[in-house]
């Protein structure tokens, strides 16, 4: 899952800003800043005291008795990845035998994008 999401936003995210950015047209060189509605600004800020007021409720760094860390689910892959599936790296074991759709759903979406992107890098050659 973190490789999927390392290629599309490192990968295809980045080409699809750099075409946003180079079809973007300034009408009025001069004019740097744009106003900016106060009802955004409400938003966004809103937005950020929220993302702020959950960071004290995240366990510290480290700590053994995170959820993450002594879950149920966790314990059984740490325990048993090698035994039954064969496979000598845990998450190799994860990704392949236990999460084996979920991984096959994220390569689809992954080529997906690539074909997007692709689609519309090709409208912008010939266009």
């Amino acid at each position: 899952m973190g490789l999927t999401e390392a290629a599309v936003g490192a990968g295809i995210m980045t080409i699809l800003f750099l075409l946003a950015m180079a079809n973007t047209v300034r009408p009025d060189e001069a004019r740097r800043f744009e106003s900016v509605r106060l009802r955004t600004v409400v938003g966004v800020g809103a937005f950020v005291v929220v993302l702020g007021a959950t960071i004290p409720s995240l366990p510290a760094i480290g700590d053994p008795t995170a959820p993450v860390v002594a879950g149920e689910v966790t314990q059984y892959y740490v325990a048993n990845a090698y035994e039954e599936t064969g496979v000598k790296n845990a998450v190799t074991a994860v990704l392949a035998a236990y999460r084996g759709f979920d991984t096959l759903g994220e390569a689809v979406v992954v080529f997906v994008a690539g074909v997007a992107a692709l689609s519309v890098l090709r409208q912008e050659v010939f266009a």
